[in-house]
């Protein structure tokens, strides 16, 4: 066997891959060992809906087929730009670590809480890459866990970085960010005016709620940039590009009125320069043992991609049943609250509250697949954590005409942590679950939730009565509806029984 041979493709490495797009009238410059000045840097990886990475979409869409229509637009018809955009495509080099979110945010939240170094799963990677494109007055996109690293990327007290050069950013454009607040403890305590890199950072949130909470953090760490509210998906690398319109944050609140085009191979600007995409590799001179960029010329490659119709997908769901399979679901109870979860996924998975559910696995019983709704999605260890109520069955909830969850019901092992009861009844928009007593529950969660805890809020109660489960920690959830004598419906009026 061959010496290629016994190393593999190239292809399927676990690395970064350089994407770019440029106009002029060749492709970028070979050879060198730097990116033109006032570059772009994109970082991206390509997800499915929930933001898990998604090797399967990655196979079927070249990334550049994603940026070829919006960066043309940029750069010929709208002239933003006269620099080339570059992707850091992190798809493989995650693949590595695993294709489960939790894993990933698990990396890039070590990654934001940490000033001093960088982990090798992704900070050290991305920081080499960087090193050898020598970026000098770049803007850098990302969006959302991702946020994390180009913060840390401005503050990293670590040997490679970009904290120590002034010139090599000049602006940062953050995407629906991701920022616990051990990496706003971490990364935004240096005051503005302390830095020798202090570039603009431009931010797109999601919500109000959201701006006001980070804004003021954000704006006492780096000093100049807007803000606007907008909904966007920044899994969606087109989208992602979109945001660096020069009329993009002139917006805020609605939808985006910038008229996008379908992408034309065809088309020139008004000086006769036309889009090229190519893909870049660092590889080290045999020569001169520095290292240098090499580009290829994949423009016709894309241009044929993008012109091909895509295979439509055989869906053999009931069109009239949007309900998706069938589930197995667990609710967790501490006294009179009960746990809901919420997606963090760009966009998210389901909208509001709901009851934690998986589709279940081959090899697993129904109580097993519940136990592990519980650990992937709240990060409760449901091994450990909560115990079966005994008392009750299993609850049924309904999504669409076919679909059937069956709900488990839990208690949480150990008490709620010292303090008033209502404490707890705080809402952390950047957290997979929060508690909730009945009526709050019934603000909070989706239609069909709202429904089983209805159903587990007459049973619990009535359980009660019987002395089949404890009353403590706040008492039984759902005891609203009893206070008075009369239940009430999902509307919040109160209903009684007349002869």
């Amino acid at each position: 066997m061959n010496k290629r041979a016994a190393i593999g493709d190239k292809d399927e490495w676990a690395t970064i891959k350089i994407w770019t797009t440029s106009a002029g009238y060749v492709s970028m410059k070979d050879g060198v060992d730097r990116l033109p000045p006032s570059c772009v840097l994109l970082l991206w990886y390509s997800s499915d809906a929930n933001g898990a990475v998604d090797l399967t979409k990655a196979a079927d869409i070249h990334p550049l087929e994603l940026m070829a229509a919006p960066a043309q637009q940029l750069l010929l018809r709208d002239q933003c730009f006269d620099a080339p955009l570059v992707l850091l495509d992190l798809t493989k080099l995650l693949s590595a670590i695993n294709t489960d979110i939790q894993t990933v945010a698990e990396v890039f939240n070590q990654e934001g809480g940490d000033i001093t170094t960088f982990t090798k799963q992704v900070g050290k990677p991305i920081s080499r890459v960087l090193d050898k494109l020598y970026l000098e007055d770049a803007t850098i996109v990302a969006g959302g866990l991702m946020s994390q690293l180009v913060l840390k990327l401005l503050n990293t007290s670590a040997n490679r970085g970009l904290s120590k050069r002034a010139d090599a950013v000049r602006r940062i454009v953050l995407v629906h960010p991701t920022l616990p607040s051990s990496c706003v403890n971490a990364m935004l305590r240096t005051p503005y005016d302390k830095r020798i890199a202090n570039p603009i950072i431009d931010v797109v949130y999601d919500t109000e709620k959201m701006k006001t909470k980070r804004e003021m953090m954000l704006r006492h760490s780096f000093q100049k940039g807007n803000a606007i509210v907008t909904d966007v998906d920044h899994n969606d690398l087109t989208q992602l590009v979109q945001a660096l319109h020069s009329d993009y944050f002139t917006q805020d609140g609605g939808e985006c009125t910038i008229e996008w085009k379908e992408y034309d191979k065809e088309e020139i600007d008004t000086v006769g320069r036309t889009l090229w995409l190519c893909e870049l590799e660092i590889v080290m001179n045999r020569h001169t043992k520095q290292f240098q960029h090499e580009i290829t010329d994949l423009t016709d490659e894309i241009a044929e991609k993008i012109a091909t119709p895509k295979t439509d997908e055989i869906d053999d769901v009931d069109e009239d049943d949007d309900g998706g399979p069938d589930e197995v679901g667990a609710i967790i109870l501490r006294g009179s609250r009960v746990v809901l979860a919420r997606s963090l996924a760009k966009p998210p998975k389901w909208k509001g509250m709901r009851i934690p559910a998986a589709i279940p696995n081959d090899d697993e019983t129904p109580a097993q697949t519940a136990i592990r709704a519980i650990s992937d999605i709240c990060g409760i260890d449901g091994d450990k954590e909560v115990s079966s109520v005994s008392a009750l069955q299993p609850l049924v909830l309904y999504r669409g005409r076919s679909h059937c969850t069956t709900v488990f019901v839990y208690y949480a092992n150990d008490a709620p942590p010292p303090g008033p009861l209502e404490d707890a009844d705080i809402e952390d928009e950047e957290d997979t679950y929060d508690w909730y007593t009945y009526p709050r529950a019934m603000a909070a969660a989706e239609e069909p939730s709202r429904k089983t805890l209805l159903t587990l809020a007459c049973a619990l109660n009535s359980a009660a009565s019987a002395k089949r489960i404890p009353i403590k920690w706040g008492g039984v959830f759902g005891q609203e509806l009893f206070e008075e004598g009369g239940l009430q419906t999902l509307s919040g009026t109160s209903t009684t029984t007349t002869t």
